[in-house]
């Protein structure tokens, strides 16, 4: 689990690059530029997972918003390119979607 103070050296760190940060007890945003927009990215640990229970959530909101009839084919392809590009890092514990708002 992680702390407040973990979230609060994480923002000290983003925030040098300089990115709009802000941290609180359960979790951070931070605002990344994303080409003339900009792509939100939040860490928490108030969310709850149906089948894991609490942890550390990391999500990270990019401002595309899809078609309808576009949605399947770019969330799949998104997905495949992922599990493609595996690090040594992955997890096998998150993937793209389409927020309720439309977003990916």
């Amino acid at each position: 689990m992680w702390t407040s103070e973990e979230f609060d050296e994480t923002a000290a760190e983003l925030a040098e690059e300089p990115y709009p940060v802000s941290s609180s007890e359960s979790g951070l945003t931070v605002q990344f530029p994303f080409g003339d927009s900009t792509a939100l990215g939040e860490m928490t640990t108030k969310a709850t997972h149906p089948t894991y229970g609490h942890g550390l959530m990391v999500r990270l909101v990019l401002p595309i918003h899809l078609s309808e009839e576009n949605v399947p084919q770019i969330v799949l392809r998104f997905n495949a390119v992922e599990i493609d590009s595996l690090t040594p890092m992955s997890h096998f514990t998150g993937s793209y979607y389409i927020s309720d708002e439309g977003q990916l």
